[in-house]
């Protein structure tokens, strides 16, 4: 007898078997020519999840409006015209940022504007400085002479008596 026409019997087992999630005999699980009608007949609901078990539950979330579900780009569609028909009714959200609170001293301000004023001026007698030949009569030239015509007066803002307030003058 060749290999190929032996048959092989299924193990025998004491009492019936229950599928472990719906507690259903296995013999009962296998869908027959009813449930099958039942299951892929041409007028059942698209709506509802198929199991192959015959088992039939009801999809999450809300039903579809019309005779399909919804894809995700209608959907997301669906949202984006829900979220810009709310914005109409709200007015715009106005996020202020808070500002740092400046601890530092006027004095400390002062010395601290005085020294950016004077780095500027160097940045500018650096740049005159090393302007082309040119360059010389230029504009640019013109301009960068009368921007460090200001060194005087930043030399006199920085000898300023400034008052020190709270009894202390």
């Amino acid at each position: 007898m060749p290999a190929d026409d032996r048959r092989v019997e299924p193990p025998a087992v004491a009492g019936s078997l229950l599928w472990p999630r719906c507690g259903l005999l296995i013999s009962q699980r296998r869908p027959t020519g009813e449930l099958l009608d039942r299951l892929f007949s041409p007028g059942r609901d698209p709506i509802v999840s198929r199991h192959s078990d015959g088992i039939s539950l009801p999809m999450p979330g809300p039903k579809p409006q019309g005779d399909r579900a919804l894809t995700s780009a209608e959907r997301m569609r669906r949202l984006r015209e829900k979220r810009k028909a709310e914005a109409v009714d709200k007015p715009p959200t106005v996020i202020r940022y808070r500002r740092l609170k400046d601890r530092r001293s006027r004095a400390d301000q002062w010395s601290d504007a005085i020294n950016t004023l004077s780095n500027c001026l160097d940045g500018y007698q650096e740049w005159r400085d090393n302007l082309p030949a040119s360059l010389a009569d230029s504009a640019l030239a013109e301009r960068l002479d009368a921007m460090l015509e200001w060194r005087d007066l930043v030399d006199q803002l920085s000898l300023a008596d400034l008052p020190r307030g709270f009894g202390r003058d």
